[in-house]
């Protein structure tokens, strides 16, 4: 097993094709993508809400990612798409 330094952790996906993880931080309110060979975070992505689940597209090139907003803000939920060849 090997740790990886992250915030508090709600969901994980491993991303085969890319040899990546996905775990979305819902308290830090945001997403790391993880290198899984080496277990680096290679990118950080800042939500406005909370970021809650993931499902990656079948290409394994997309990621969509559920995010939550705080009951006191009256803002709607919403799905964040991300392309992950930005990446």
């Amino acid at each position: 097993l090997h740790r990886i330094p992250t915030p508090n952790s709600i969901a994980v996906l491993f991303n085969a094709t890319r040899s990546e993880i996905y775990v979305t931080h819902r308290n830090a309110r945001q997403i790391s993508i993880i290198d899984a060979s080496n277990y680096q975070v290679k990118h950080t992505i800042d939500t406005s809400g909370m970021p809650n689940s993931l499902v990656l597209t079948p290409d394994a090139s997309t990621l969509y990612v559920s995010v939550k907003q705080d009951e006191k803000t009256n803002k709607d939920d919403y799905v964040l798409k991300i392309d992950l060849n930005q990446f």
